[in-house]
């Protein structure tokens, strides 16, 4: 929901106000979240969802119509569901890009899970390009902390020597779903204002019907965490909800 719900800000302010199609890549939770936001924000009539398993389109599209009382089916492709819609969103946890730049049409609104997901050329499409936040904090880099590796912005490799050879390069891989070469240059995006320039006016967002916008869902982990339970908590006392829990659950005194 947290990370649903940073998608459905970025829809908030940089996708058409009359946005009323989502072309759907994934069909996992996290593409639920992401629909049940854009569904709080515009006024969705209608999502083309395609996940490679037709199974698992197929029960997304039944429980999300049933769900938000909209038009959700299922392609039969990925082209199919990015086809003539107003918002497109991968919510995949794919490790090569999920879509074609060539898709891209005047007006869409796009949205990501992960940066793998997104192809480099589809950066110089966007006219707008605004990022949730900064990525986290910067690890100094060794044959065991690496950037890029999997969907972690810094991970630390475990495993002997010949188990790491087995781990791909950063950010390698194939084409759209499968098909064709992708490049391993992911660092496109980092100069980008984030969500604070564009709500303070230091960045403009949409200012034409025909533009391109994106909203990179990646950056300032933790921060959604700390806001909403804040506001949770201030509505249980206002409320008398909830319980108080004792302080020393949570403490510990291993390392004394």
């Amino acid at each position: 929901m947290r990370v649903g719900g940073g998608a459905g800000i970025g829809v908030k302010y940089l996708s058409r106000e009359d946005s009323h199609v989502v072309g759907m890549l994934g069909s996992g939770g996290m593409a639920r979240s992401y629909l049940e936001a854009f569904a709080c924000v515009r006024d969705i009539k209608q999502c083309k969802v395609y996940s490679p398993s037709p199974r698992h389109r197929e029960k997304f599209a039944e429980q999300m119509s049933r769900q938000l009382k909209i038009d959700v089916r299922p392609a039969s492709s990925a082209r199919e569901a990015a086809k003539g819609v107003d918002i497109l969103a991968s919510c995949t946890d794919a490790m090569s890009p999920v879509y074609d730049a060539d898709w891209i049409e005047k007006g869409m609104h796009i949205t990501n899970l992960n940066w793998n997901e997104v192809p480099d050329a589809a950066v110089d499409r966007f006219d707008v390009f605004v990022r949730q936040g900064s990525a986290g904090l910067e690890l100094v880099q060794s044959e065991r902390v690496k950037a890029g590796v999997g969907h972690s912005p810094s991970a630390i490799i475990g495993g002997t020597i010949e188990e790491m050879k087995r781990l791909p390069e950063r950010n390698s891989g194939t084409g759209v779903m499968g098909d064709g070469p992708a490049s391993a240059d992911r660092g496109k995006g980092s100069d980008k204002p984030d969500f604070a320039d564009l709500v303070t006016g230091r960045c403009k967002g949409r200012t034409g019907r025909d533009q391109v916008t994106f909203y990179r869902n990646v950056g300032n982990q933790g921060l959604q965490f700390s806001s909403v339970g804040g506001w949770v908590y201030a509505q249980a006392l206002r409320h008398s909800k909830g319980r108080e829990i004792p302080t020393q659950w949570f403490l510990q005194d291993i390392r004394d």
